[in-house]
């Protein structure tokens, strides 16, 4: 179904043409790895040396048959996910022919691989490291890990998205296995899901326009924009739109076309599908996210854009964890109103009655907003009894409180993960706090109530864990970007929390986001304690339309110097 106002479709382009021919044009050294280096949701796998100098390395047959001779790789030590191990030698029944004489006192079982498409072997080995390499350090949260549970279903609606799942794939192997096969076959899928998804763009009418149809493409979007976000090196120039901003801003153009399970009565009650509710959230974040930090711009107050991350059954879905994010798709979406809010503010200086309530209203939801998120399946196991669903704490300081109960003694990071999604979600709150203080009340970084907020923000980062199971892409990226960037030199503790993170992340080099973001913080942080820009506590205007409006400052320097910061 689609929206009334919507039946002409828009001229969308794709914004991945102009890398499809090499999107991989040289092989780089291979990653290397201490032995005391975790293998986690940030590090994917490692092929270390065998320590033992006498002992015959274990060869076992990796990307064998990509062409006609044979890959081989020394046994990996430990290629671990975020969620357990996996090895490559732990189980070759997909590897060796079946032994027919076991068959015999066995009962039958389906072959391995039943129900699945056909693929050659090569690609199912891309396909295995994207499942159980990739895609379990998405998040803590499997139940919502739509890279894993809902995108690979979608390959069957548009093959784009396999070739992307698996052009996502080689471009993480290469970095462990550089060979020129592997590199080959990872840029034909690549070029093979652009050139799909150009042509789906192009025909891009009623029938494309179906639920189903449109939640593939933008699935097959979103692994394209993946692959931009984690290859710094490939980007475009900082003085051009990012392709992963281009391409996130095609998704949601895409979903704002397309009915997530509206009534022909009206936009009441819903019942999108998971791949809706998925696809909604992995394709705005990166549009909603690159907002704080670029200039804001002219808002209609008709726009309804990132309404569809609210389009749900109930008011209380929305307010659900999803691990895609590590927040609620309604916090999600408020940082795209606070934005708005702010740009209404350049064209209302004298605060009208309806911008003023706007800004109540954001104010004592923020503070009010409570996340919940289903119990994990491991801590249900410990207490059958206990409820399924968790609704979340009263507040930052009876979070912290439960959480700091159940770390054992001598420790200082959280181990379970209830306690690492809820102050993930409560980090993202806190942000969205300091964001809209510091944005839309255009108070001064050193305002008693915004050092308040970021003490409570750096208190929860210093329980989460940088490494091992519980780290992964659910990490509050974001908010710890905006605490080491905009907290002041006083105190000091503040600004070394935020360091504290993006030190022990980017210590051991690995395919991600996170360095690039983090040297730009450094020199973004640089200019502004140079300016003094925001001003004090005791001059502050009473009417915000008088404040000065620094933030804006702030972000016209990084677009000029840095360009936009991709911070997902």
């Amino acid at each position: 179904m689609i929206h009334a106002a919507s039946q002409d479709a828009p001229d969308l382009e794709n914004p991945f043409v102009d890398n499809a021919f090499e999107w991989i044009s040289t092989l780089n050294q291979a990653r290397r790895y201490d032995h005391a280096v975790e293998i986690n949701g940030y590090i994917k796998c490692r092929f270390p040396q065998l320590a033992a100098p006498r002992q015959k390395p274990r060869v076992v047959p990796i990307f064998d048959s990509i062409h006609s001779t044979a890959v081989n790789l020394k046994r990996p030590l430990g290629l671990v996910s975020s969620h357990g191990h996996f090895s490559p030698s732990s189980n070759n029944n997909w590897l060796e022919p079946p032994d027919h004489a076991g068959e015999q006192r066995e009962v039958p079982r389906l072959p391995p691989g039943f129900g699945f498409k056909q693929m050659s072997r090569p690609d199912r080995q891309l396909f295995m490291f994207y499942c159980t390499a990739w895609c379990v350090g998405r998040t803590i949260l499997p139940t919502t890990n739509c890279w894993l549970t809902t995108i690979p279903s979608m390959a069957k609606e548009f093959p784009g998205v396999e070739h992307a799942m698996l052009a996502l794939a080689g471009t993480y192997v290469l970095d462990y296995l550089p060979d020129d096969r592997v590199r080959r076959r990872s840029n034909n899928h690549y070029n093979s899901a652009v050139r799909m998804l150009t042509e789906a763009l192009c025909i891009l009418g009623d029938t494309t326009r179906r639920t189903a149809d449109s939640e593939a493409l933008v699935a097959s979007i979103a692994l394209l924009n993946m692959m931009d976000v984690i290859s710094p090196e490939r980007r475009r120039p900082k003085d051009f739109t990012p392709r992963w901003l281009e391409g996130g801003e095609v998704a949601c153009r895409i979903l704002s076309m397309t009915d997530g399970g509206f009534r022909y009565y009206g936009p009441k009650g819903p019942q999108p599908s998971t791949n809706r509710i998925a696809n909604t959230i992995i394709s705005s974040r990166v549009v909603i996210l690159a907002l704080p930090m670029t200039p804001i711009r002219y808002i209609d107050t008709s726009d309804e854009r990132f309404s569809f991350l609210s389009a749900q059954a109930t008011e209380r879905a929305t307010r659900q964890i999803h691990g895609a994010c590590g927040c609620s798709p309604r916090l999600l979406q408020r940082f795209a109103q606070i934005t708005d809010i702010a740009s209404m503010q350049e064209e209302d200086k004298y605060q009208s009655v309806y911008l003023s309530s706007m800004i109540k209203r954001m104010r004592i939801e923020l503070r009010n907003l409570r996340q919940w998120s289903p119990v994990p399946d491991e801590a249900r196991s410990l207490d059958p009894s206990g409820q399924k669903e968790h609704e979340g704490y009263p507040s930052t300081e009876a979070l912290l409180e439960a959480c700091k109960e159940k770390i054992e003694p001598g420790q200082h990071l959280v181990t379970d993960k209830i306690s690492m999604t809820f102050l993930t979600a409560e980090a993202w709150r806190l942000a969205a706090i300091i964001y809209f203080e510091l944005r839309v009340l255009r108070l001064p970084r050193s305002h008693k109530q915004v050092i308040a907020n970021f003490e409570m923000l750096a208190a929860c980062i210093r329980l989460m864990p940088t490494s091992g199971a519980l780290f992964t892409a659910q990490a509050p990226f974001f908010p710890v970007f905006l605490l080491g960037l905009m907290a002041p030199i006083q105190p000091p503790g503040l600004r070394r929390c935020a360091y504290d993170w993006f030190e022990s992340v980017t210590s051991t080099s690995c395919r991600s986001s996170v360095p690039p973001a983090f040297d730009a913080l450094k020199r973004i942080q640089k200019w502004i304690d140079g300016q003094h820009i925001e001003g004090g506590d005791d001059d502050l205007p009473e009417i915000i339309g008088h404040r000065r409006p620094w933030w804006e400052d702030v972000v016209h320097y990084i677009k000029s110097e840095e360009g936009v910061l991709c911070l997902v």
